[in-house]
């Protein structure tokens, strides 16, 4: 089987992005970019043949060009496009650019490679009508992935304007994958809910990426730091992730303000707005929330290990539109009973099955949801712990791989049926 992946795999640039909005946005593109990687590679180990189409932004005096090269242990064609100097977040012009190219060069590229499956799109579906056409040309499977709402993500996020054309171009895209598809991956709560009935929608939630392999040093002696909080009978609260504005955090250091000196809220990774939140714990006179220093993030879930229990929010700005699963698979991969502040992601903590769920932005909810917690027995908390852990495996990247693989074959192999 030939499995051609189209993505313009486009992570914006970490220095530019000044909001927890465009910090979010460019986490999810990096976890695309590592599961495209790791799925084509998956591929190749299950007996295909596998060819990675990306971007790849060069000086601007340069001319567009492909180049194909062995990385990351797969075979990728680089589609070069030289990038303006300017300072937009987002490079509309050039993704636009890159598929028109793929389109113009959709004979050659099909007769080239002779796809069985073309595998496109991500966070935004720029590949799209260039994948559509390709599969046309090569009489191969078309499977697409939507990641999120094109319109919803771009202007709630505040990256473009209500009348860009760009969200003409994308919404024709969304449509397009719908369409003509075999399969579309909709990776995003309210994927369901947004098409129902599509009879081509396959929901899902992407996998945990946390590779498994020995915890650093630097990792084991943070997990013993976050242990010495509960030295004297104290519950140990860790925050999954970094404080940010629109993750529930002032109400939960105004919860833990509630329950007293035996009951420590411990942020253990530090962000942009951490000496925010230490003035504001500071003028509420909340004595129970630290903020400790040089706690490295790596190993998170071994960390947060040696807590007694996990906080982890939703967004206020994802509404369900988006895939933000990164910070939940750390806090489940730590064997932990977890408090979850989450209203559009609610359906999958249930799964999860050791979770408390409460609501977003809500003192009193948030501040019920510890107290539950705090009136188990550690018996139970284990159990909530095992259940999330147990979860955290079963959703691995390596089963993830695996089925993705299995859906393919099968719609290779009805295909041949019809013919």
């Amino acid at each position: 089987m030939n499995i051609l992946i189209i993505d313009d795999l486009f992570v914006p640039e970490k220095a530019k992005a000044d909001s927890a909005k465009k910090s979010l946005f460019c986490r999810v593109s990096e976890e695309n970019r590592k599961r495209k990687i790791f799925l084509g590679k998956k591929f190749q180990k299950s007996g295909a043949n596998v060819l990675l189409i990306r971007l790849e932004l060069v000086p601007e005096n340069l001319n567009a060009c492909f180049d194909f090269r062995e990385e990351e242990g797969l075979s990728q064609l680089f589609v070069r496009i030289p990038a303006k100097r300017k300072k937009s977040f987002l490079r509309f012009r050039e993704l636009f650019e890159f598929s028109a190219i793929l389109s113009e060069n959709s004979p050659s590229l099909s007769g080239i490679f002779s796809p069985d499956v073309v595998f496109c799109g991500g966070v935004l579906p720029f590949s799209v009508p260039a994948g559509t056409k390709i599969a046309n040309d090569s009489d191969s499977v078309l499977i697409t992935e939507l990641s999120c709402f094109p319109k919803e993500t771009l202007t709630v996020f505040g990256l473009c304007s209500a009348f860009n054309p760009v969200l003409k171009f994308l919404s024709k895209a969304f449509e397009k994958a719908f369409h003509e598809s075999s399969g579309v991956f909709g990776a995003f709560p309210k994927a369901e809910t947004k098409f129902p009935g599509a009879h081509n929608l396959y929901p899902m939630v992407f996998p945990s990426e946390v590779p498994k392999k020995e915890p650093s040093e630097k990792a084991r002696t943070a997990k013993e730091m976050l242990k010495s909080f509960g030295e004297g009978r104290t519950f140990v609260l860790a925050f999954c992730g970094e404080p940010e504005i629109g993750f529930s955090v002032e109400e939960l250091i105004l919860s833990a303000g509630t329950f007293g000196e035996k009951f420590a809220l411990v942020f253990p990774f530090e962000g942009r707005k951490t000496t925010y939140f230490k003035r504001f714990s500071a003028e509420k006179g909340i004595t129970n929330v630290f903020f400790p220093e040089d706690i490295p993030k790596e190993d998170i879930p071994f960390i947060l290990s040696g807590a007694d229990g996990i906080f982890v929010s939703e967004s206020d700005f994802g509404k369900g539109f988006f895939p933000e699963q990164e910070n939940f698979w750390n806090a489940l991969g730590a064997q932990k009973p977890v408090v979850a502040a989450s209203e559009h992601w609610a359906d999958f903590f249930r799964k999860a099955g050791g979770v408390i769920i409460t609501k977003p932005r809500r003192k009193d909810s948030i501040a019920l949801g510890i107290k539950t917690l705090l009136g188990m027995t550690e018996a139970d908390r284990e159990t909530l712990g095992r259940a999330n852990l147990e979860f955290f495996e079963k959703n691995s990247a390596e089963n993830f791989g695996k089925e993705c693989f299995s859906l393919f074959d099968n719609f290779v192999k009805q295909k041949e049926i019809k013919k």
